[in-house]
């Protein structure tokens, strides 16, 4: 390195202790450059058995600068060798090379229990300006010996400026080939799930809630005879249909959204938003949503549509029984 003084100078001024590599001129871009270290050391006999050394580190082409702790330890009696750093960021991020350990939450309330010195774990709130992106949380991966490469990732998506965001977990197959999406909205409480990418990971789907029946959680309780429920019933098409990706072409009996969206009754059906996805660039480029059935609202007008039923065979059996009855009084 031109003009390289390599010497380092401890100096102590204004309460400080500082050690200083100089250099002539800044090094070009692929050169990583080092201050001077201070170090804590533990010998026996002479010989290193364990140190800590903070140093600060910087690769030119980076616009950051680390604070590097480096410890070590020797091996030797019941102890292995160990050489771990910690990295501590001008730009304020950390990296560690090993577990994070914290102490336990601060009790209170909900809304207490979620802030800074009460959560153990606290990440400051993000701002998404056009309110279409994704921010992750939490993020790991997981892969055994024969692959099959697994990342989870706990964060949030956003729906647009107009519309609360989804709390999402994420789970991408073989470095993100294979998408499964679950999230949570928080505005109506449904658990969606849905998929993209090549096709590994198939289905998508809602899932569905108890109905709450309680009368106190309602109002404008008006009593019927179930006729409405009965002509959605009857309006119903039935068909058979093999489900995409199932690899048995198993037939299966139901009907289809669409045709209940269209023709009976909008509450038959959920949308299941299609999962995130973006492009390159990092732009939104969602696939089309698709179509559930509402299994909540179709039992109960089976329900009730069974009640109108019952009540017109009563009365169809009571007009028999009376016709039986004239016919057997002009026989005598």
């Amino acid at each position: 390195m031109a003009n390289r003084i390599d010497t380092a100078e401890l100096s102590r001024a204004i309460a400080a202790w500082t050690s200083t590599i100089n250099d002539a001129s800044l090094p070009g871009v692929g050169s990583t450059v080092y201050g001077g270290y201070l170090k804590s050391q533990y010998t026996v006999n002479g010989v290193e058995k364990i140190s800590a050394q903070l140093q600060i580190v910087k690769r030119i082409e980076w616009n950051y600068s680390i604070a590097r702790l480096v410890v070590v330890q020797n091996a030797g009696g019941t102890d292995s060798a160990q050489n771990n750093y910690f990295d501590f960021m001008s730009n304020g991020n950390v990296q560690i090379p090993g577990r994070l350990y914290m102490g336990s939450p601060a009790v209170s309330s909900w809304w207490n229990s979620a802030q800074a010195h009460y959560a153990s774990y606290y990440a400051e709130t993000a701002t998404d300006s056009p309110g279409n992106g994704a921010i992750a949380g939490l993020s790991w991966g997981y892969q055994h010996g024969g692959g099959y490469n697994l990342r989870s990732m706990w964060g949030n998506v956003g729906n647009g400026l107009g519309a609360w965001a989804n709390t999402a977990l994420t789970q991408f197959g073989d470095s993100g080939s294979k998408i499964r999406y679950w999230y949570f909205t928080p505005a109506n409480g449904d658990l969606v799930t849905s998929t993209s990418g090549d096709g590994g990971f198939a289905g998508n789907y809602t899932y569905q809630k108890s109905a709450t029946s309680d009368a106190t959680l309602k109002h404008d309780i008006t009593y019927d005879d179930g006729q409405a429920s009965y002509e959605n019933i009857r309006k119903l098409k039935p068909c058979t249909f093999v489900y995409n990706g199932d690899y048995f072409e198993r037939a299966r009996r139901g009907i289809i959204a669409q045709d209940a969206l269209r023709d009976i009754d909008r509450e038959y059906v959920k949308l299941v938003p299609a999962a995130p996805e973006f492009d390159e660039d990092g732009n939104r480029c969602d696939k089309d949503d698709t179509l559930a059935l509402d299994n909540n609202v179709i039992m109960m007008d089976t329900a009730l549509a069974l009640h109108h039923t019952i009540a017109k065979m009563e009365a169809l059996m009571q007009e028999v029984a009376d016709l039986k009855a004239e016919i057997n009084a002009l026989k005598a």
